[in-house]
């Protein structure tokens, strides 16, 4: 290889060499020939800046800075490292393994509904006490008004299943009696009317009452205690108080 130059590879016909002895030649002597670019690669690159095509075979080894402009491609290998801030966009598909931290607390699939009012004005959080929601009719509450009550109410009125059971038991509701009740009546009288500053345990005032049978109020987790001090306290709406006689 060395006795030739590139003007002699080109010409080598010209002094009686064939096609494939002028083909091979070119091929087993290209740095005589000239036909290599650069006898070993630049130390340094060409621009500083990439390249419109990428190269058709990989570098021996990565760069030690990365670049300024990402690829208009994805790699086809993911990197070992998560970046620092989030993507704009979701990715194609799930990760491997799952986050390091937890995503905040989510909401239980059994819950209150917080804006929920029942025809009385309760709110769900004030039925948490009440043993049996379905019980409410004694209460002057029609079937309907039972439903949307636990539809919109399922933990208050104790329908969502629990992972143990509770502590204590419920209190049973007492179905409703032919006998007299044991609790005392208000003697009707004139001055028969509602304390304006009693609240009972729920936070409500006597006007709540209005139209319910205030007796069966244990059905809402009230003590007997509790109810005596609501009907000493809202005779007037727990409708106790007669007429004055003509």
């Amino acid at each position: 290889c060395d006795r030739f130059s590139k003007e002699i590879c080109v010409n080598v016909i010209v002094l009686g060499y064939t096609k494939g002895q002028s083909k091979e030649l070119n091929t087993r002597c290209p740095m005589s020939c000239g036909h290599c670019d650069s006898e070993a690669p630049s130390s340094v690159p060409s621009t500083n800046y990439p390249s419109d095509q990428p190269s058709r075979f990989p570098s021996l080894s990565p760069s030690s800075f990365p670049s300024d402009i990402p690829s208009t491609k994805p790699s086809i290998w993911p990197t070992s490292q998560p970046t620092q801030i989030p993507t704009m966009f979701p990715t194609l598909y799930p990760t491997i393994s799952p986050t390091v931290l937890p995503t905040a607390m989510p909401t239980p699939q059994c819950h209150d509904i917080s804006s929920f009012t029942d025809k009385r004005d309760f709110t769900c959080n004030q039925h948490k006490f009440t043993p049996d929601c379905s019980n409410l009719g004694v209460l002057g509450y029609t079937e309907r008004d039972m439903v949307v009550l636990m539809r919109n109410c399922p933990l208050s009125c104790k329908l969502c299943d629990s992972s143990s059971p509770s502590s204590v038991p419920s209190i049973a509701p007492s179905p409703s009696s032919k006998h007299p009740s044991v609790l005392p009546t208000v003697s009707p009288s004139s001055s028969c009317r509602d304390n304006t500053s009693y609240r009972d345990p729920l936070g409500s005032v006597c006007f709540r009452y209005s139209n319910l049978i205030c007796e069966n109020m244990h059905v809402l987790g009230f003590s007997t205690p509790e109810v005596v001090s609501l009907i000493n306290n809202c005779p007037m709406s727990c409708g106790l108080c007669t007429s004055s006689p003509i």
